[in-house]
């Protein structure tokens, strides 16, 4: 009798997280998150191996957290009942929004349910986004000359870090003008217009694995020309390689998504097009079809990533 008691007793906690977290991976991996969440199951499934890492991480934080707090918690179905008191531990703790918002989506996830089913968290605002948007000391270890250089790509292609350094010169090509299929939040079928011009196919380190193209948009037709030469030249090799450790990429991609919106942007936009800015920028309407046009360049899924993350100010 005493040897089943002590193994009953065994905390799983860990084990049963990463364990449920892995399976709803796997579970998730070609599957349509677009249509999973048109019929409502979305909640079971994840998609992409970055969130998978987030929520990987953030769930051994609460399990952390559970084994100092509240030791007798052995099993995860007893672990939901303290998700509420976690939360509220890290506004005490004065935990960033973002923090708070990203811990709570990965605990809904954990317990497939929704954000709504725990307590309120502070509210995301866009002022209060600091990502690249500061100078900083790091900022200050590369030079004026190095940080040029790079920008003028980033903001002319937005590939992410990771892509930047990977891009090889067989990836620039040609595509004519062409129309592609995007859904709007209501998942009605929506059709964009892209310009016939030279586009990145960016195919390596992607978010998710997801390949993209990129159009081209440099600061004026003759810089446009000289980064074409560049991917000319550069053949099979990669046109970059390493970016500088302290170099703020994000920031210049984020120039390049307000380029690439000013570009597509219309001065009429039709009533059922107009995206409204909420919060401290309550009022002002941005062109759903343009922030798709970015959303497709910069390989994101939702229009208010890019309204909030890249073209704020």
């Amino acid at each position: 009798m005493g040897r089943w008691s002590k193994r009953n007793k065994k905390n799983t906690l860990t084990a049963d997280s990463q364990k449920t977290l892995n399976r709803m991976f796997e579970h998730g991996k070609n599957r349509s998150r677009h249509k999973d969440k048109i019929e409502g199951c979305d909640k079971e499934y994840i998609y992409s191996e970055r969130t998978f890492r987030t929520y990987q991480r953030e769930a051994r934080h609460f399990v952390e957290w559970l084994l100092i707090a509240h030791p007798e918690t052995l099993h995860l179905k007893q672990a939901r009942h303290f998700i509420n008191e976690y939360l509220q531990t890290l506004i005490n703790e004065g935990k960033s929004a973002y923090t708070i918002s990203t811990r709570k989506a990965a605990l809904a996830k954990l317990f497939q349910t929704d954000c709504s089913e725990f307590i309120e968290t502070p509210g995301r605002y866009r002022r209060n986004i600091t990502r690249s948007r500061l100078d900083t000391e790091y900022d200050r270890h590369i030079s004026d000359k190095k940080e040029r250089y790079y920008a003028a790509f980033t903001s002319a292609m937005g590939g992410r870090r990771a892509e930047m350094e990977r891009v090889r010169g067989t990836d620039l090509v040609y595509l004519d003008e062409r129309q592609e299929i995007y859904y709007d939040k209501q998942g009605n079928q929506k059709v964009l217009t892209m310009p016939a011009g030279y586009y990145v196919h960016f195919t390596r380190g992607t978010k998710g694995g997801k390949p993209r193209y990129a159009l081209i948009i440099g600061e004026d037709e003759k810089e446009t020309e000289r980064i074409v030469r560049m991917f000319k030249e550069a053949g099979s090799f990669p046109v970059f390689g390493k970016l500088p450790a302290a170099y703020d990429n994000h920031h210049y991609r984020a120039q390049y998504a307000k380029r690439a919106y000013q570009k597509f942007a219309r001065t009429e936009i039709p009533q059922e097009d107009r995206y409204i800015m909420r919060k401290e920028r309550a009022g002002e309407v941005l062109d759903k079809a343009a922030m798709a046009a970015v959303s497709k360049f910069m390989g994101h899924n939702r229009l208010d990533v890019i309204a909030g993350h890249y073209l704020y100010g």
